[in-house]
């Protein structure tokens, strides 16, 4: 008879014992010989679960025999481990990763399959900015399950980029150019907004020369925006052109009056190209001696000097000049000198 048979249990299919060892013994004495029969499985439910069923046959001297057996109750209940989950993270939404591939490692699936479940998406404060929840299950040969998800933040806060029409430069005679259309462009989905803010002139040195800025603000579907400035700058650099001729050249005795000064209207004296304001003036007085100095009585000198012609400057630079009049001295020598006087117009 047996003494002792390894003991029916139920193990994981991963802890499966190995062969145990059986042992008779005889009523009438003498040596009992065992034999391990070997085994044999039955099938279960799933291919990690099923029964083994293990025998062994002792024999005396006299060949008397004797079975004896071990049920062992195979299962697998324990479920897959993933070796890597995706972490959770914050990203823009300009930045949504791809899927991750995570592995799984099971007890006794040598590759238990990994299968993506997809996401959902749980909206939040604007278009752009959102939660993504990425589910994948993994499944043994037992049909044991584990499932692991990743929770990924979406924001939006990166404003558009704005691409509005390039600085030019005009003269202040030319009409300045129309309103253009910007572009704008966003790195996440929706429509981008783009708003024209209106015109701001910015003076500069003179009335003909100053900026033109005009601006526009791009919003985007989560209220991020940009503004941008195109400037035109307006110049004044052309030159006033006198219309009629200044007055003509004249020759008086240096002991007579200056003709007065006849400056024309402005509107026949010169066209400037932008409307700034504009002087006519005189500029200086040249005196030119030709005959020997002499005084009067009581030691005055006479014609020495014309007092010049008051001086004045314009802001914007566009000069024009002409020739006005002398004086001469057409008396005997030892009265007077004879002066040349020569006004310019600026």
């Amino acid at each position: 008879m047996f003494a002792f048979v390894p003991a029916n249990l139920t193990v994981q299919c991963n802890s499966v014992p190995a062969v145990g060892t059986a042992i008779a013994s005889d009523g009438c004495g003498g040596a009992v010989i065992v034999a391990y029969n070997g085994q044999t499985r039955t099938n279960g439910s799933c291919f990690d679960a099923y029964t083994l069923i293990r025998k062994w046959t002792a024999t005396d001297l006299s060949g008397n025999t004797k079975t004896a057996t071990q049920r062992i109750s195979v299962i697998d209940t324990q479920k897959p481990n993933f070796t890597n989950v995706p972490a959770n993270i914050t990203v823009q939404c300009s930045a949504i990763p791809a899927q991750a591939s995570p592995v799984a490692t099971d007890n006794c699936t040598l590759y238990p399959t990994v299968v993506y479940n997809g996401q959902t998406k749980t909206n939040g404060a604007c278009a752009n900015a959102y939660t993504l929840t990425r589910r994948w299950t993994a499944s043994d040969n037992c049909g044991n399950t584990r499932s692991i998800s990743q929770r990924i933040t979406v924001v939006d806060n990166g404003k558009p980029v704005l691409n509005v029409p390039p600085n030019v430069t005009i003269a202040c005679n030319a009409t300045p150019p129309a309103v253009g259309t910007p572009t704008a462009s966003d790195g996440c989905a929706g429509n981008v907004t783009i708003a024209y803010l209106g015109q701001s002139t910015v003076s500069g040195a003179c009335p003909g020369s100053y900026q033109l800025r005009r601006t526009w603000r791009a919003t985007d579907v989560c209220g991020n925006s940009t503004a941008a400035t195109q400037t035109i700058q307006v110049q004044d650099t052309g030159t006033p052109a006198f219309f009629t001729s200044v007055p003509a050249p004249v020759t008086i005795s240096c002991n007579q009056p200056l003709p007065p000064l006849l400056n024309p209207p402005p509107p026949t004296i010169a066209a400037v190209m932008c409307r700034s304001p504009f002087w006519v003036m005189w500029h200086r007085a040249v005196v030119a001696q030709t005959t020997t100095p002499s005084r009067a009585p009581g030691g005055q000198r006479i014609c020495a000097e014309i007092p010049p012609r008051p001086h004045r400057s314009s802001p914007c630079r566009g000069i024009i000049s002409g020739r006005r009049a002398r004086k001469a001295d057409n008396h005997k020598p030892r009265m007077l000198r004879q002066l040349k006087i020569q006004n310019s117009i600026l």
